[in-house]
């Protein structure tokens, strides 16, 4: 979409309006704050959309600014809910996709084999020597 398309689909919506109904919280779903959820109206919604959507529209002008650039939002409007526990405050454009490093699948040596096998032997032959031992020293007495 460009910007003349996302600028059109902004100005569809009355934000004043909306502003009056508007509702929307982002909060924990437990104690862990590691699963979050949405709590919020019609309006809410759609007044988040439309902050996304003008930070969409930024984008561009933050590939100029460099890497480091970032899109503030407004995390602190009337229609946000003092209880919203999690507050986006910006947003940090990523300019390409992040490629995760490719894990290989190390095929198994004869070193890797024969630990296990060497590791129980080591520990068969301890538990013996320590039992041999053992009944020597009352053999002794």
């Amino acid at each position: 979409m460009t910007n003349n398309h996302t600028a059109h689909f902004i100005q569809q919506f009355n934000e004043e309006e909306l502003k009056e109904k508007a509702t929307f919280a982002i909060l924990p779903l437990d104690t862990r704050m590691e699963d979050c959820y949405i709590k919020a109206n019609r309006e809410g919604l759609e007044l988040f959309a439309i902050q996304l959507l003008k930070a969409s529209r930024k984008i561009d002008d933050s590939i100029q600014d460099g890497p480091e650039s970032i899109i503030i939002l407004n995390h602190d409007e009337p229609w946000i809910e003092d209880n919203s526990q999690i507050s986006l405050q910006y947003i940090q454009p990523v300019f390409e996709k992040e490629k995760l490093p490719v894990t290989e699948n190390k095929k198994p040596n004869i070193v890797d084999k024969i630990m296990p096998v060497g590791c129980i032997v080591l520990f068969i032959f301890l538990v013996i020597a320590t039992i041999t031992g053992i009944v020597t020293i009352f053999r002794w007495l």
